[in-house]
């Protein structure tokens, strides 16, 4: 996905996540259904191209360094304030 190419993938939960079924990428749950969409690319290389780039985007937009630093950054503040707020609720039911 990363590198902008449309992607097929089976029905698994972390894949059903992240695939948008016919924007960034294909889920397939049968041997028919992985010809189906492997032809479907082959022959509509609009098709191809369109989904390798929404695929491309759902990486940038989603995984990539600067979102996932973000992420860490709102996870590590969001537990020190959790450890505020428990010192307190702690302090309070003292009295």
């Amino acid at each position: 996905m990363s590198y902008g190419l449309p992607t097929i993938v089976s029905p698994i939960i972390e894949y059903e996540k992240i695939i948008e079924k016919g924007k960034n990428g294909f889920i397939a749950k049968s041997k028919e259904d992985w010809i189906q969409k492997l032809i479907k690319l082959r022959d509509y290389p609009a098709i191809r191209k369109k989904i390798g780039l929404s695929a491309r985007q759902s990486v940038k937009d989603n995984y990539s360094l600067k979102v996932q630093a973000e992420n860490y950054l709102k996870l590590i503040k969001d537990s020190l304030n959790e450890k505020k707020i428990s010192k307190y609720i702690t302090t309070f039911k003292k009295y």
